[in-house]
C-alpha cells in the first residue's frame, strides 16, 4: 500500500461510518466521471453495500458482485464479456431489474419491452 492509502485508511478508521460512506460515494462518483460513465452512479457505494448485506443476511449469493463480474470480465477467447450483452440473457435481466425497481405502477409499461432486448 502507498503512504496516501495508509493515511486515508487511518483517517477513515477515526471517522463515523456514515461519513466514510459519504466520502467513498463522492470518490466513486469522481472516478466514474473520470472513466467516462455518464449514467447515474451517485450513492453506488452505499446502495451496493446495502444490497450485498441484504443478500448475505438472507443466505443468498452475492449477485451484485456476480453481475458486475459477468459484465466486466471477458471470456477466455476475449470475444465478449462473460454475460452476453447483445443476446437474450441481458434483455431478460434488464427487463426484470427495471420491473422490480419500479416504485410506481405508472413506471410499468409494455413500451419498455422491445424485440431488440430479446434478440438471439
Amino acid at each position: 500500500m502507498s503512504a496516501i492509502t495508509d493515511i486515508l485508511f487511518n483517517l477513515f478508521e477515526q471517522k463515523e461510518f456514515v461519513d466514510v460512506i459519504a466520502i467513498l460515494d463522492r470518490l466513486y462518483l469522481w472516478v466514474a466521471c473520470k472513466k467516462g460513465i455518464t449514467s447515474n452512479p451517485r450513492s453506488f457505494i452505499q446502495l451496493s453495500l446495502k444490497a450485498m448485506k441484504r443478500l448475505g443476511d438472507n443466505n443468498r449469493v452475492n449477485l451484485v458482485f456476480k453481475f458486475c463480474q459477468g459484465l466486466a470480465q471477458d471470456r477466455l477467447d476475449k470475444s465478449s464479456p462473460l454475460t452476453p450483452i447483445h443476446r437474450i440473457p441481458f434483455g431478460l435481466m434488464q427487463y426484470c431489474i427495471e420491473f422490480f425497481t419500479c416504485t410506481s405502477v405508472m413506471q410499468v409499461t409494455t413500451q419498455s419491452v422491445s424485440c431488440h432486448m430479446f434478440a438471439f
